[in-house]
Order: structure tokens, then C-alpha cells, then sequence
């Protein structure tokens, strides 16, 4: 820092802020300073981007996202593209205090490093694809999805970017994104992101079938077969157990 002073090297750090940073589409990242020491909270002034949420505004903020193919496509209703709607969220998300990240993680080489990120698109997004994802993916894929997508996020940040893996991860995740589809509004409340609504034309549900009314479409009657048969190996287990430990 002081060399860099002393030559007219511009540098986003000083003597008072000695925070190594990241800049990038996506957010920021923060080190070093008081940020090492593990009993101290985050100083505001580590925040360049996110408004502190304690000084976010007291009335939320609902924001509608559309998504395709799993990429977010239109803000409020207004399409751009991808290089474009991830700073028009971002814009929304400081605003409201989200996207503050007070982290602890594993490097490769071992270390264990405290990192602050300031992730406001990323944050909101993500909750809102995985939100959606959740109503167009069967059971199954959910359960699945999320375990590979931490995976995929582990061999990047491990730098394994031609690792083969992670193009057979990669497969997997564009199949199921071809069927993200549909539109989320998302409140933005003092560093909350929540999503509120969510609609697809291929979600799998339908109210019919899911309702409470007293006329549904789903018939109660087949539930007891069901039932029987979908926890019969369960009993079976747990009637041989409970004779062995008799025995």
C-alpha cells in the first residue's frame, strides 16, 4: 500500500482500510485487517456495495424476475440480457441491505480464511432459480440437484475448471435448466431475500389436485393401498429387527 502511494499506483486499499478485495460481475470479495480477527463483527466500511441492513430502507421492496432456460431473462418486466440484468438486480438487492456474506472457508492448500463477500445479484437469483427449479423438478431431481450443485461449485473454486467431471456436471445441469421456466417475485427486506410468488407454464402442480377444498381432484381413496405397499420393506426391516433383538 505505501509503495503504491508513493508512486501514484491507484489501489483501493490504504493504511486505514487494509482490505485485500475482489471485483467482479458477480460481487466482491474482502480480506485481511480487522476482518482476520475472528472476535470482532464486520466494520461498515468494509461495505462498498450492500447498505449495512440496519440502514436499509424500513418498507420492502418486491422485484419480479423472469427466467429461461434457467437464466434470468427480464427484471420488472423488462427483458436484457444476461450482462446487463445482473447489475439492474444488483441496484435493488444493495438498496435493501442483500447479499452480505460473513464467511469462514476451507482453502485448497489448508488454510481456514474469513471472507466477506458482497453477493447482491448472486443472492437473489440464486434463491429465486432454486425456488423455481423446485416447482418444475420432480421429487427426486430436487433431492439430487442441490448435493451436485456443491459439487460443481468445489471443483471451480478448487480451480478443476478441465476437470471431466465437471463437464459430466455440467450435462446433467443444462437438462434440468432446459425446464427452467417462468417468473418470481422476490421481497427485498433489510437483507432478506424471500420469494413470495412463483408461476411456471411446466410446473408440476396443480391446485386441483393439491387443494384442501372439500371437492379435490386427488382421490383419497387410493391412499391406503398405497400406503400399504410403499412402506412394506420398511416393516418388513423393522419386524426382523425387533425379533432379533427378542431373541
Amino acid at each position: 500500500i505505501a509503495y503504491a502511494q508513493q508512486h501514484g499506483i491507484p489501489v483501493s486499499s490504504s493504511i486505514e482500510r487494509p482490505y485485500s478485495i475482489d471485483d467482479n460481475l458477480w460481487g466482491r470479495s474482502s480480506e485481511g485487517g480487522i476482518i482476520e480477527d475472528l472476535t470482532q463483527a464486520i466494520p461498515d466500511d468494509v461495505f462498498q456495495l450492500v447498505t449495512p441492513p440496519t440502514k436499509a430502507p424500513d418498507v420492502p421492496e418486491d422485484i419480479i424476475i423472469s427466467f429461461r432456460d434457467g437464466l434470468p431473462v427480464s427484471l420488472n418486466e423488462v427483458e436484457m440480457p444476461l450482462h446487463e440484468i445482473i447489475p439492474a438486480i444488483a441496484v435493488h438487492a444493495c438498496r435493501n441491505g442483500v447479499g452480505i456474506m460473513d464467511h469462514i472457508e476451507d482453502r485448497v492448500v489448508g488454510l481456514k480464511v474469513r471472507d466477506v463477500y458482497e453477493v447482491p445479484a448472486a443472492t437473489v437469483i440464486l434463491e429465486a432459480h432454486k425456488e423455481l427449479e423446485k416447482l418444475v423438478c420432480t421429487g427426486r431431481q430436487n433431492a439430487l440437484k442441490p448435493n451436485l450443485d456443491l459439487l460443481w461449485a468445489q471443483l471451480a473454486y478448487e480451480g478443476l475448471w478441465y476437470e471431466p467431471l465437471m463437464k459430466d456436471l455440467g450435462a446433467f445441469m443444462d437438462h434440468v435448466n432446459r425446464k427452467v421456466e417462468g417468473t418470481v417475485t422476490v421481497r427485498l427486506y433489510k437483507g432478506s431475500a424471500t420469494v413470495t410468488t412463483r408461476d411456471s407454464p411446466v410446473a408440476l402442480y396443480d391446485r386441483t389436485l393439491a387443494t384442501f377444498d372439500a371437492d379435490p381432484s386427488f382421490s383419497q381413496n387410493a391412499s391406503p393401498g398405497f400406503i400399504e405397499l410403499f412402506s412394506l420393506q420398511s416393516r418388513m426391516a423393522h419386524q426382523i429387527e425387533e425379533a432379533r433383538d427378542l431373541g
